[in-house]
């Protein structure tokens, strides 16, 4: 029998099966194995049975996923499809109706003759078309085949490209990766080996065809290179104002002067919050120490409460700032101030949900980190003594030199840029400036303003937020830091039990603690004679007088009080100051390393200016209670 024959016989087998049903023999993948056909059980399930445990099951048709079949005649060459053109498409088609039709009457006279003039080709042709045919798999099995050798076909050994692999992972790391460092790792090895080393164009090939995403990583950076390549296909929406917030760190690109000097200082810190429906700034806290959980604590005060007082203390009648509110959501990285216990527990008591990013997904916080680059790209960036992001942009620019602010000079710049930032169109906003979309947050349908909701007591809130420590109150008082604290109304309360004691780390008068769980009481030094210290000169001081006493014994707190008034007066006398001492007596004479006037703020770091005076011959003065 000729093979045309066999061929025939074959394609009309293959034809009298295409009825649309599923055939006894058929292979499916089911709970990971492979299952072949046996029979219908019912209308809604089928009898399977898997070769490799030699058992029969029963499950729904729904179930199932077909295993793609062979060609009768062999595997069938892979063709490119994605490239095909709509010209090429409509020839596969027009192809494959042709056969289809021929199937129906192969034995008809002359039939295939008609086929092979109707399609142009040659016997042999057609003959391979019919090979390809499959009615299941429509028109695409007759997709002509590009010429040439396939895309990708490489000519070089095994082991030359495995070379040329392992010289592109040795080699191409960091910024400085090159092709020529790569050309020359691959002729060293070859040269070991024994082998001819390949072209400079081969190598240039094999680099190139990794993916861009991988070779950024190894060349950028997993950072940059995410930045860059990774895929963002979720957005952070915020419906209302108030919604999400989220909340940052970052030093600002700008080096401030002593107030006294004028000479260079540091560049402070800011932490800064943004409303991510509204873009608003409700609050920041400017500081010039490292960020810590009293930053924290001062950036949500500010945040929450209004702001009228500190406005005031401004004594700048152009700035308005309405923008405040206790927020649903604050979204935060992972820094350990962010996930500190009391920073938990202040914001549980508050009815304030914490939300942090994954490690190492910055992204996750776009908001905060895009606010941070418009305040530097914007408005800091231009002023005198700034730094830019880094030593290539800032070239030969003397940073130092030209700094002239102070840190009470900036605090109000500051105040005066975020406002611009806030009347300035938002292009996230669909043109709209963050204070406009504000105000539409708290505007109906009528046209009716609204505003937020106060806090029923913002003292206590701020305070709510403030670092602590556990410690007992016992007949002396509360003792911390080698440093006692007394109050009449703390009798009542003496025991064993540890209670949280809130604290000012710039402001040690005062001390905070709730042992009864309803309001603050404020406690005062037991000696009321002692100066007002920072925690910082208060450490200082000990370590200085450990540093100089000769024996293990422990300093008490009088000599270390003595020892913080003696710094104080040598800082003063001091006309050469070093950077932390000028940055210590800039605190001091600061206080809030906010804003010095605006003490009258619950937002701002002298609480105790709060509350009034101490009057130890009357009774105990409890803050109000709000019914």
């Amino acid at each position: 029998m000729c093979l045309s024959r066999v061929l025939l016989e074959l394609l009309l087998l293959n034809q009298s099966s295409l009825v649309m049903k599923i055939q006894k023999g058929d292979r499916f993948l089911y709970g990971g194995r492979v299952w072949a056909y046996v029979s219908s059980l019912s209308e809604t399930s089928v009898q399977l049975y898997c070769e490799s445990d030699h058992k029969f099951i029963e499950t729904e048709p729904s179930n199932l996923e077909p295993v793609p079949p062979t060609s009768i005649l062999g595997a069938e060459p892979r063709k490119k499809q994605t490239g095909a053109s709509l010209a090429e498409w409509e020839l596969a088609e027009s192809r494959h109706e042709k056969i289809k039709q021929y199937l129906q009457q192969p034995e008809r006279k002359g039939a295939f003759k008609e086929l092979t003039s109707s399609l142009s080709l040659s016997v042999p042709q057609t003959y391979v078309l019919l090979r390809q045919y499959d009615e299941n798999e429509g028109p695409k099995t007759l997709l002509r085949a590009k010429r040439g050798r396939p895309a990708g076909t490489k000519f070089l050994p095994q082991n030359i490209e495995a070379i040329i692999s392992a010289a592109i992972k040795s080699e191409w790391k960091g910024p400085g990766s090159t092709i020529v460092s790569i050309y020359k790792r691959v002729e060293e090895m070859c040269r070991c080996a024994g082998e001819q080393a390949p072209s400079y164009t081969s190598i240039k090939k094999r680099l190139y065809e990794l993916p861009e995403s991988d070779l950024a990583r190894s060349k950028i950076g997993f950072k940059r290179a995410n930045d860059k390549y990774a895929a963002r296909p979720k957005s952070n929406i915020s419906e209302r104002p108030l919604a999400k917030w989220q909340m940052d760190h970052c030093m600002i690109d700008c080096i401030i002067v002593d107030e006294k000097t004028r000479k260079p200082l540091c560049r402070p810190w800011a932490t800064l919050i943004i409303d991510i429906n509204s873009r608003v700034v409700p609050g920041y806290y400017l500081s010039l120490d490292a960020p810590s959980s009293y930053n924290v604590a001062m950036a949500i005060s500010h945040a929450v409460l209004p702001k009228g007082k500190w406005i005031e203390a401004l004594e700048d009648e152009d700035i308005k700032y309405p923008y405040y509110g206790k927020p649903e959501e604050i979204a935060m990285d992972n820094a350990k101030e962010f996930k500190s216990t009391p920073f938990r527990i202040a914001a549980k008591k508050n009815n304030i949900k914490l939300a942090w990013r994954p490690i190492g997904k910055p992204w996750w916080g776009g908001h905060i980190e895009r606010l941070n680059g418009t305040l530097n790209m914007s408005y800091i960036n231009f002023l005198p003594g700034m730094t830019l992001s880094n030593v290539v942009l800032r070239g030969d620019y003397d940073s130092e030199g030209k700094a002239c602010l102070t840190f009470s000079e900036f605090r109000l710049w500051f105040a005066r840029a975020i406002q611009a930032y806030h009347h300035t169109k938002h292009r996230m906003l669909n043109g709209k400036s963050p204070h406009e979309k504000w105000i539409e947050g708290w505007t109906d349908d009528k046209g009716a303003l609204s505003h937020p909701a106060l806090i029923n007591n913002a003292n206590d809130f701020m305070i709510d937020f403030l670092p602590e420590q556990r410690r007992v109150i016992s007949r002396q008082g509360i003792e911390i830091w080698g440093v006692k604290y007394w109050s009449p109304a703390l009798a009542s309360f003496i025991s064993n039990r540890k209670h949280s004691v809130k604290y000012n780390p710039y402001s040690l008068r005062h001390v905070w603690v709730n042992p009864s769980g309803g309001r603050y009481i404020q406690v005062a030094y037991s000696d009321i004679t002692r100066p007002n210290v920072s925690l910082e000169e208060l450490k200082s001081a000990k370590r200085e007088l450990a540093r100089d006493r000769k024996s293990g014994s422990r300093a008490t707190s009088e000599e270390v009080f003595l020892m913080v008034r003696k710094n104080r007066e040598l800082v003063d006398r001091s006309k050469a100051l070093t950077k932390k001492a000028k940055k210590t007596k800039e605190h001091r004479e600061n206080a809030t390393g906010f804003d010095v006037a605006a003490r009258a703020m619950p937002a701002c770091v002298n609480i105790e200016e709060l509350s009034e005076p101490e009057n130890y011959t009357s009774a105990v003065n409890f803050f109000p209670v709000d019914v």
